[in-house]
């Protein structure tokens, strides 16, 4: 793990995400490489399903 002085942030915000895509039933997905960065994907259904909460 990196310390908390190499990054801004707590990490929270991409949880958050997580979230908001599970309850909409998407979902979210992370590629990267070490020294290069990541690119998260989210992925939300155009419509909801009437057995979804």
């Amino acid at each position: 793990m990196h310390g908390r002085n190499e990054y801004e942030g707590t990490g929270v915000g991409l949880a958050v995400c997580r979230r908001i895509a599970d309850r909409h039933g998407g979902s979210i997905s992370a590629k990267g490489k070490p020294g290069e960065g990541a690119t998260f994907t989210v992925t939300l259904p155009l419509a909801r399903t009437n057995h979804d909460n």
